[in-house]
């Protein structure tokens, strides 16, 4: 039996950044607890880690601390990335008006919503915009690099900036701003 998920109006960059944030500090707590119990000569607790030395846990810890920094920013470009279609939608259906909009309302015409390609909107949006405004619209374009890495199983070596949460944060942000101008 097939199920519809609804489109979640919710899942915004500044909620995926906060839900990080408070992960992270959990995760923080979590260690603490942890590595007293190391500093203790006591066993931990949470039975993952049972039998691992303080070397082991802390190496495994590192790895749910990465991880959690890849999900984050997952979660983080794909909330901009659907900001990003609700305003191609939005504009191509004529709901404003002006330069930018009118860009979008051409691509629209030809591809409607069946369009995929995420480039072309971005394309548009950049097209007739001053040169601070494309900055913000190509890092991102750059970012889904490491969108597309983390989502499709890293099994390649991904060749792009650093990414961290707050860069992507900071990214991700400043397009869905622009946008909303």
């Amino acid at each position: 039996m097939a199920f519809i998920l609804k489109a979640d109006t919710e899942h915004t960059v500044q909620r995926a950044w906060d839900r990080y944030d408070a992960q992270r500090e959990a995760l923080f707590v979590f260690r603490r607890s942890i590595e007293s119990q190391f500093q203790l000569g006591l066993t931990p607790t949470y039975a993952p880690f049972i039998g691992f030395t303080i070397n082991e846990y802390r190496e495994e810890i590192d790895s749910i601390f990465i991880e959690l920094d890849h999900a984050a920013a997952f979660s983080m470009l794909t909330a901009a990335e659907a900001e990003l279609w609700r305003a191609y939608k939005h504009h191509g259906r004529g709901k404003n008006s002006g330069v930018i909009p009118s860009e979008l309302r051409k691509l629209y015409a030809v591809h409607g919503d069946k369009l995929w390609d995420v480039e072309k909107v971005l394309d548009a949006w950049r097209l007739n915009t001053s040169q601070p405004s494309k900055s913000k619209f190509s890092a991102f374009k750059a970012a889904m690099k490491y969108r597309h890495w983390l989502a499709h199983g890293r099994h390649w070596m991904l060749r792009a900036q650093r990414y961290t949460p707050l860069s992507v944060f900071q990214i991700c942000s400043s397009m869905v701003d622009e946008m909303s101008v």
